[in-house]
C-alpha cells in the first residue's frame, strides 16, 4: 500500500518519491526525452488524466522500470527508455530507481546469487528486497515460494532467462506475487 508520494522540482531535475509499505522508488526525469516519444513499447497504456497516478502505478509495479505521462495517457515500461526523437509536447519521462524485476532466471545448487540466504514462511517481495537493500545488495531473487537469495554478482553466461511461466510458484506470504520456481530465481536489480 503507498504511504507517501512527494515531488521535489528542481531547474534540471525532478523527482518523483514513492514509498510503500518498505521500500521506496525513486523515479527521475530525463529530461532528454522532454516533448518527445520513446523509442520502445509501452507494456501498458493506461488513461491517467495525473502525472502522480502514472508515478504510483509504477510504483507499485515491480515490473515497471520507467514510465511517461503525454496528454493524459501513463505508458509504463519493463526496461529504461530511449529517444525517437519523434515530436510528443509536454511528454515527461521518469527512470525508477530501486529494485527492478530483470526476469526469470535458471538457477542451480550452485546458485546464481549467494551472498546471503533466508527461509521465511511468510515470504513476499517486499520482505527479500528489503533484507537484500539493508545489507547493500546490487541483486535479489526469490525461489521456490519462501526463499530469498541477495548478492552483488552473478554469472548471466551460466544462469540464463527462462520463460516467464517458469517462475509461477505464489509466494507464501503473497500469493498474488511469484517467488520463482523450482530451480527458477525471480531476480530483481538495483537501478
Amino acid at each position: 500500500m503507498l504511504k507517501k508520494l512527494v515531488i521535489v522540482p528542481s531547474l534540471f531535475i525532478s523527482v518523483l518519491i514513492a514509498q510503500g509499505d518498505a521500500l521506496r522508488h525513486y523515479f527521475v526525469r530525463q529530461n532528454t526525452l522532454n516533448d518527445k516519444k520513446s523509442g520502445e513499447t509501452p507494456s501498458t497504456v493506461l488513461h491517467m488524466e495525473s502525472q502522480l497516478g502514472c508515478g504510483i502505478l509504477c510504483a507499485q509495479d515491480y515490473t515497471c522500470a520507467s514510465l511517461t505521462h503525454h496528454v493524459g495517457q501513463c505508458l509504463l515500461y519493463n526496461s529504461s527508455v530511449s529517444t525517437s526523437d519523434v515530436p510528443a509536447p509536454g511528454a515527461r519521462t521518469f527512470t525508477k530507481h530501486g529494485y527492478v524485476y530483470l526476469g526469470c532466471y535458471l538457477d542451480d545448487l550452485d546458485r546464481l546469487i549467494n551472498d546471503e540466504h533466508i527461509v521465511d514462511d511468510s515470504m513476499t517481495y517486499e520482505l527479500c528486497l528489503t533484507h537484500c537493500r539493508q545489507g547493500n545488495y546490487l541483486l535479489a531473487g526469490l525461489e521456490a515460494t519462501r526463499h530469498c537469495f541477495c548478492g552483488n554478482s552473478n554469472d548471466d553466461v551460466k544462469y540464463t532467462v527462462q520463460n516467464e511461466g517458469d517462475c509461477n510458484t505464489p509466494c507464501v506470504g503473497n500469493s498474488s506475487q511469484m517467488c520463482g520456481g523450482h530451480f527458477r530465481l525471480s531476480l530483481f536489480q538495483w537501478n
